[in-house]
């Protein structure tokens, strides 16, 4: 087994080994952004575009390019510390059709949209 550096993993868990809580992991975020503040909105405003793309394509694709779409929100997820959301989009790549792993998506994502919002102190909703 290859060990990656610690910058270079996605961690499921934060670093004491407890799963971070909320729909995001703002050390995760913090770890990314160099705990630039600005640096740091410019992300998650990036992230938010791809999101809502990826999210309203999803609803009107199935099959292979659903999936696809899920691993791209999976990877966008993983780079802002949305974790569970990030899982869910996993879940819908392996599983295209399942309607409930949508919705999973679609919960997932309205939760980190409202820590995003929580955390700029604008409404991205």
């Amino acid at each position: 087994m290859i060990d990656l550096p610690k910058a270079l993993r996605a961690p499921a868990v934060e670093d004491g080994g407890e799963k971070a809580a909320g729909p995001l992991d703002l050390r995760h975020l913090q770890r990314q952004t160099m705990g630039d503040a600005t640096f740091e909105r410019d992300v998650l405003n990036i992230f938010l575009d791809e999101a809502r793309e990826c999210m309203t394509r999803l609803k009107n694709t199935a099959g292979p390019e659903r999936g696809a779409l899920a691993h791209r929100l999976k990877g966008a997820a993983r780079g802002v510390g949305a974790f569970a959301l990030a899982q869910s989009a996993a879940e819908l790549e392996d599983n295209p059709h399942d309607a409930a792993a949508l919705d999973a998506v679609k919960r997932d994502l309205n939760a980190v949209v409202q820590a995003i919002d929580e955390r700029t102190g604008e409404s991205t909703s």
